[in-house]
């Protein structure tokens, strides 16, 4: 009898447990009451399968930060920030990027059809897809470019030559021209391309382990990126004498003559 009361006593306490919607969750299960099933309405997956929307490229990691991959895109995200601004990290990244964004209407005023349609043409390609390396320009559309070089990165198409004060001939970006007309002019291709890449997230040099963590997935806009990462993940520490902390040997200059508090007067750089 006494058996019978308590199973019938934890029946009830369940079922009114669930019609309160205060239940102790296990396993990952979120209370949930009655009211809140029927206001929330079952996922739709068919947008998600629908063939209208741009392929999306594969998951990509490494540099967070374009500042991280080329001198050159450090000094054109820096045009945007103020140096008196005191700001935080994850901020300072954030307007980086900021500069790399590419609204879908980016060639609508004024209009550029061809490079518009090229532009979304690429983010549906297998090789964008799977984040490998450009391709060539064609000869067909390069003739309809000015410009524009068959054979050449395709990226490159997206560049104006332009002639600088020195009357040289240089790149001129398209796509930062639209925000900034005061955009940084690049008289190397190979420059050109990689800040390209940021525009379209594209990181083809892959790590696959060469960092000696197995099956390292990450990665990087160009090999000087690749070779930082492995650089980091290999090289040996160093320890701070003053405060004991551990990090890269290259960095230990700078963070006794910038940041340790213990480092003494004499080695530390003005800090204000």
């Amino acid at each position: 009898c006494r058996l019978a009361e308590l199973t019938t006593n934890s029946n009830d306490y369940r079922q009114a447990g669930v019609q309160g919607g205060t239940f102790f969750p296990s396993r990952g299960e979120i209370p949930r009451s009655r009211s809140q099933a029927a206001r929330s309405p079952p996922h739709d997956w068919s947008s998600e399968r629908s063939g209208s929307s741009a392929a999306t490229p594969a998951p990509t990691e490494g540099s967070a930060d374009p500042a991280q991959s080329d001198q050159d895109e450090s000094d054109f995200a820096a045009i945007s920030t103020s140096p008196t601004t005191s700001t935080s990290t994850s901020s300072s990244t954030a307007s980086r990027w900021a500069r790399f964004r590419v609204p879908d209407d980016v060639f609508s005023d004024p209009y550029d059809p061809v490079r518009h349609e090229l532009y979304h043409q690429i983010k549906r390609e297998p090789w964008f897809i799977s984040q490998d390396r450009e391709r060539p320009i064609t000869p067909g559309e390069a003739s309809r470019i000015p410009g524009s070089i068959p054979g050449e990165s395709v990226l490159l198409a997206f560049y104006d030559r332009v002639s600088d004060a020195q009357g040289k001939t240089v790149l001129r970006c398209t796509i930062c021209m639209q925000t900034n007309p005061q955009t940084q002019l690049y008289p190397r291709p190979d420059r050109a391309k990689v800040h390209m890449r940021h525009h379209f997230e594209l990181r083809p040099i892959p790590c696959n382990g060469k960092c000696d963590v197995p099956h390292c997935m990450q990665r990087f806009f160009t090999m000087g990126d690749l070779t930082a990462h492995v650089t980091g993940k290999t090289e040996p520490l160093a320890t701070c004498q003053y405060c004991g902390k551990t990090m890269r040997a290259k960095n230990l200059k700078r963070h006794v003559g910038n940041f340790c508090h213990r480092a003494p007067p004499a080695v530390r750089r003005n800090r204000g």
